[in-house]
């Protein structure tokens, strides 16, 4: 019945700015109120479980081919997602600046680590995620957006520790991110 009537099952990710420009489309006011009006965790959920529909308005096509139009839109939907206010563990935050739970338990515990509040956040789907800005991963950006997150914090002398050793061990195969 839904192909019949031409509805959605899911919410709109994008909108055109004209059928005369379908390589110009910014993200659609309906997932805009979406993300403003339901739980974050849960539209977070339906971004990772539909990406194979999601995915073509934001990465790049297999051919490589896509015009400097098509990839701007398609950088100012991951942007725009990106900016978006999601539930952390501890609070709220915008989406880019959260790292994913379960990466290195004794932060996981630190209320100024921004942890995303997702469920199943260990699902390989999640991953995904990191398009808009996201830490995925344990090492070293995880550990220096922890340690930016605890500036100006009263965090504990072993928790600092904690992330200078973790970001030691971390520089060997990465100084050009410490430099």
């Amino acid at each position: 019945m839904t192909k019949s009537f031409g509805l959605y099952t899911i919410p709109r990710l994008t909108t055109t700015v004209s059928p005369a420009s379908p390589e110009k489309f910014y993200l659609s006011e309906e997932f805009k109120y979406v993300f403003a009006h339901c739980d974050s965790s849960s539209v977070l959920q339906v971004i990772r479980d539909n990406w194979d529909l999601y995915s073509k308005w934001m990465e790049e096509s297999s051919s490589g081919k896509d015009t400097s139009t098509l990839k701007a839109s398609k950088e100012n939907v991951r942007a725009s997602i990106g900016s978006m206010t999601v539930k952390c563990r501890r609070g709220t935050s915008v989406l880019r600046d959260t790292v994913l739970p379960g990466l290195d338990r004794e932060m996981d515990e630190n209320p100024c680590v921004r942890g995303l509040l997702i469920k199943d956040p260990q699902k390989p789907q999640s991953r995904i995620l990191r398009r808009f800005g996201v830490i995925v991963d344990r090492g070293l950006k995880y550990y220096l957006r922890c340690l930016q997150a605890i500036q100006g914090s009263n965090a504990s002398k072993h928790t600092i520790a904690h992330i200078y050793e973790k970001i030691q061990s971390e520089y060997d195969n990465n100084e050009q991110l410490i430099w």
